[in-house]
């Protein structure tokens, strides 16, 4: 399957719910579609429902990594069952090694997305907290491979 102006629509949705995580440096949006092509679902990164998300804890990497639910992770939790055999799309950064699992797990078949940066010229890695996304990214993708779901790069 190629890319598609239905693609492109999913993918800018998830731009504009981008925009709703509070996070200063990083937004993610995703969307879920399910095997008809109707969303299903919709969720950003942020903290966990009655979780304080105080100016502090957003702006402490160390904290925030810890306490963050990525939009993936939210998105499917949201969408249920309703995600087996459906299609999630994901703008702002590439999907990780954790979310990757997430996304598996819930029978998806099809996964649009940033791809991560080839090495070795990594171009997310967070000095902070010593995190290579990029790294997620392409364990990512093979975890995409071995599981048969199909990714496509977001252009």
């Amino acid at each position: 399957m190629s890319f598609h102006n239905w693609d492109e629509r999913y993918l800018s949705i998830a731009k504009e719910i981008s925009t709703w995580s509070k996070d200063p440096s990083t937004k993610v949006g995703a969307v879920i579609a399910d095997r008809y092509g109707r969303i299903v679902a919709v969720g950003f990164n942020g903290f966990p429902k009655k979780i304080a998300d105080t100016m502090h804890r957003r702006h402490d990497r160390n904290i925030k990594y810890k306490m963050t639910v990525h939009a993936e992770a939210n998105v499917v939790l949201i969408a249920g069952h309703a995600a087996r055999k459906g299609k999630i799309y994901v703008h702002g950064a590439p999907i990780c090694a954790d979310c990757a699992g997430i996304i598996i797990q819930a029978g998806i078949k099809r996964v649009v997305a940033n791809p991560p940066c080839l090495p070795p010229s990594p171009c997310s890695a967070s000095p902070a907290a010593k995190i290579d996304w990029d790294e997620h990214g392409r364990i990512a993708l093979e975890m995409f491979t071995e599981a048969d779901l199909e990714f496509e790069p977001a252009e």
